[in-house]
């Protein structure tokens, strides 16, 4: 049987990351010996991104701009093997650039031009459902307007929706009349949302209680910083531990959702899929330092053995 094939769509940009000592005042030129780079950005990107790396057949669906960032991106999707018919590049945009500035003593400033994004449309997803997906990946990077749109059109064609309700600040109706295969939120997120914060087994069951009354999804999951991850259904729930490791990094926006829809889809099991993306996360917090650090499937597989994920 082929491999079935998740449709992404939502934010692809290029990011800008400098370090500075300090952010300048008004008028003043400042010189910095601190680093920068360019990396390609954005949330449903990143998990396209993932997901193609663990082997996934991926579309991603999203707007960039006829200039060099916009043809960098398209080459970097194309090499990862990301299925990009549903890119549109316009020629009268600028592509999408974050620019991440961070200052000593821990302090960040971030300024986003949406350029090309500004101009996504419903009639770009009529597009994109055009080639039958088997899932449908959304990040609340879109408009409340375009997330209902792109879930409505799931819907005509019984497409299971995988979503990450990572903004505590988005609006809470798109999700009560959108049913969702499955539901990944953070701990500050289910926070926001419900008043409780999961930090043990029965505060996740009455998070996830009170989470079911503002989101319809068949299955909820909770990302626990550093701890696992936490499934249910609302009859039956499992703990998904991590590994005892002392990852560098933060979290990665979007792999997480990619490893578990990628593991749902290839072998129907939400408890397999939470466990791959769980893996996702420990792998992701040593290692990723660079974009290109998302792991192969055998990669990802082998370091889920010397943990002893999935005994």
């Amino acid at each position: 049987m082929p491999e079935k094939r998740m449709l992404v769509l939502g934010q692809a940009h290029m990011e800008l990351s400098l370090a500075v000592p300090r952010f300048p005042g008004i008028g003043e030129h400042l010189t910095s010996d601190g680093a920068f780079r360019f990396t390609p950005g954005g949330r449903a990107a990143i998990s396209a991104v993932a997901a193609a790396h663990l082997g996934a057949r991926v579309m991603l669906g999203t707007r960039i701009g006829g200039d060099s960032n916009g043809k960098i991106l398209k080459q970097y999707y194309d090499s990862c093997g990301i299925d990009t018919r549903f890119v549109k590049q316009d020629r009268n945009r600028q592509t999408a650039l974050c620019e991440k500035i961070a200052e000593s003593g821990d302090r960040r400033r971030e300024i986003f031009f949406a350029g090309a994004l500004d101009a996504i449309s419903e009639e770009d997803f009529e597009d994109a459902f055009s080639a039958f997906p088997d899932a449908l990946l959304l990040h609340e990077d879109l408009s409340s307007r375009l997330f209902s749109a792109a879930c409505e059109r799931a819907k005509e064609q019984s497409v299971p929706i995988f979503a990450d309700l990572s903004d505590p600040k988005y609006e809470y109706p798109v999700h009560a009349k959108n049913e969702l295969e499955a539901a990944v939120l953070g701990e500050a997120e289910c926070y926001a949302m419900t008043d409780v914060f999961p930090d043990c087994l029965d505060d996740c069951v009455r998070a996830c209680i009170r989470l079911s009354g503002k989101i319809r999804a068949k299955y909820f999951v909770l990302r626990l910083q550093g701890r696992g991850a936490y499934l249910t259904d609302g009859k039956y729930s499992e703990i998904v531990p991590s590994p005892d490791l002392t990852g560098e990094y933060p979290p990665v926006p979007g792999a997480f959702l990619a490893a578990f829809a990628h593991g749902y889809l290839k072998q129907n099991d939400p408890i397999y899929a939470s466990k791959l993306a769980v893996a996702q996360d420990a792998y992701l917090s040593l290692y990723h330092d660079t974009y290109d650090a998302f792991p192969q499937e055998d990669a990802l597989k082998d370091f889920c053995r010397k943990q002893n994920l999935f005994d």
